[in-house]
């Protein structure tokens, strides 16, 4: 029993622990990761788009298409941050991601300035304005309204141009403190996973070992005892028959002193019965010795002849006398 609860204390805090690592890895690890990806892969897209926009060969149609494609990323980016944020973190990832919202709001509003430059540069109406000052040229239009929007479009090209540059630093920045809580995370899952891992090896080896050494420990235990039970039977069956036996020989001896009892008790029935009849005498006797003095005393002269049979009653009574007082004392 003692073994058993071993090895049930052993599972229990084998599946204790791995429900902390499950935990680890599903409630924290895991969002966070998913979360930061997410967060990644928005800001790459958005960097993506950020120079197609600054290809000249673009329509409008399909620089509106990359326009979509940056709001569909940042719609992506702020459910990565609603994910990652009520996550646990260590102190460490704590301290990245304190430098992580820095970098991503420098970054987040160079991108925005981007953003105020191409729609200034799309609201000029030239979309190639190199390619237009060249045919403006060749046409002899270098003076015209036409050649002073290309050149403007140009101007805002440029700087749109320097911006994308300039984002690239910030865009760059925020990334590799992406890639760092990453990292953080990566590991702390791969330590979670190593002590499930290892928590679950110790606990199939301990209840392996408990479920080999309790039988063995039983049978051993069950072995002794049994062995011990059946002496202890023995020596109590040798003092039954022992005691049965001592009970036998008084029985025997009870039945005799009963039959003695009985005997005596016959013997003093008769003894009774001779009393009685001997006082039963006795009474006659005294009623014969009392009418002989009687007439003893009426007439004392009777002669020798009445002295006579006075003393052969007295005589008589004596010896009814001593008969009884024998019985008595027997």
């Amino acid at each position: 029993g003692l073994i058993v609860l071993i090895v049930a204390l052993v599972g229990w805090s084998g599946t204790s622990r791995l429900s902390e690592h499950i935990n680890t890895l599903s409630n924290t690890s895991l969002p966070s990761v998913i979360g930061l990806w997410k967060v990644n892969e928005g800001q790459t897209q958005i960097e993506s788009s950020e120079r197609a926009l600054l290809d000249v060969q673009l329509n409008q149609q399909e620089r509106q298409k990359e326009l979509s494609r940056i709001q569909q990323a940042w719609q992506q980016i702020e459910e990565g941050f609603k994910q990652y944020d009520p996550t646990p973190r260590t102190q460490e990832e704590d301290r990245v991601y304190e430098q992580l919202k820095k970098s991503w709001a420098i970054w987040k509003k160079d991108h925005e300035t981007f953003l105020a430059l191409n729609q200034r540069f799309e609201a000029q109406g030239v979309l190639n304005p190199f390619e237009t000052q060249i045919t403006l040229l060749r046409q002899n239009q270098g003076n015209s309204p036409a050649m002073a929007a290309a050149q403007r479009a140009a101007a805002i090209y440029n700087q749109l141009q320097e911006r994308a540059k300039a984002n690239r630093g910030s865009f760059q920045a925020a990334t590799n403190l992406i890639l760092e809580d990453l990292r953080i995370n990566e590991e702390t899952a791969a330590n979670a996973k190593k002590a499930a891992a290892s928590d679950i090896s110790q606990t199939i080896f301990w209840v392996v070992a408990g479920l080999v050494i309790g039988p063995v420990t039983a049978i051993i235990f069950g072995w002794f005892l049994s062995t011990t039970l059946v002496r202890k039977i023995q020596i109590s069956g040798i003092q039954i028959m022992s005691s049965v036996t001592q009970m036998s020989s008084s029985g025997k001896q009870l039945e005799a002193t009963v039959n003695e009892q009985v005997a005596s008790t016959n013997e003093v029935v008769a003894t009774a019965r001779e009393i009685a009849a001997t006082s039963g005498q006795l009474v006659k006797t005294m009623g014969e010795v009392s009418a002989m003095s009687e007439d003893a005393a009426e007439a004392a002269s009777g002669g020798q002849k009445e002295l006579a049979r006075m003393e052969a009653g007295m005589q008589q009574l004596a010896n009814s006398t001593s008969s009884i007082s024998g019985k008595l004392g027997a």
